[in-house]
């Protein structure tokens, strides 16, 4: 299953003896009940070399970090590819388990499943939260509208009053005129 967890190691030759005296980080890429796939960088080409002779002569220590314990597992080299980006230095190892207990092994696939779930939750709720934001948005949209509607609306009544009172204006002042010049006649 695909998942990234953190795994310590040491590698050993053949015989189980240390390489050297490092105790390296790697993640897996994916876990299995019969082993994993691990991506590891910043290894020194010596071991790289070594490490994707074929087939490898090596044997990794696994402590792997459980909730609430460590998980130290024997394993075998299977296979080793280096990554294919430009740049990078990183190798992929697949490994398989040499004295996996049948306890650790499902307290790891544990592990490794809800790990996995939580990018879903995280989707799930990414995907609530943008509906939410789309549908608040069509709100403030819908809502923008109505108001630009009422204010042409507001906008056609006050241009509809200033033609009347202008038209009265022109009526008063016409009246006047016409007051004015039967007073004076008078």
């Amino acid at each position: 299953m695909p998942v990234v967890l953190p795994v310590f190691f040491q590698l050993l030759n053949a015989e189980g003896k240390a390489v050297d005296a490092e105790i390296r980080a790697a993640f897996t890429e994916d876990v299995s009940g019969t082993g994993l796939r691990l991506q590891i960088r910043h290894l020194p080409a010596s071991l790289k070399e070594r490490l994707q002779e074929t087939p490898p002569d090596l044997r990794m220590q696994l402590d792997m970090p459980l909730p609430h314990k460590r998980i130290r597992v024997e394993s075998r080299v299977a296979w080793c590819r280096p990554d294919d980006k430009e740049g990078s230095d990183a190798v992929f190892v697949g490994i398989e388990f040499a004295n996996l207990s049948r306890e650790h092994g499902d307290e790891m696939l544990a592990v490794a499943r809800r790990a996995v779930r939580r990018p879903k939750i995280r989707r799930m709720i990414l995907a609530g939260l943008s509906l939410g934001l789309l549908l608040s948005a069509g709100a403030l949209w819908w809502n923008h509208e109505r108001h630009l509607e009422e204010e042409k609306a507001m906008t056609e009544k006050l241009v509809d009053a200033t033609a009347k009172y202008d038209a009265l204006s022109a009526s008063i002042e016409e009246r006047k005129a016409h007051y004015n010049s039967t007073a004076a006649t008078i």
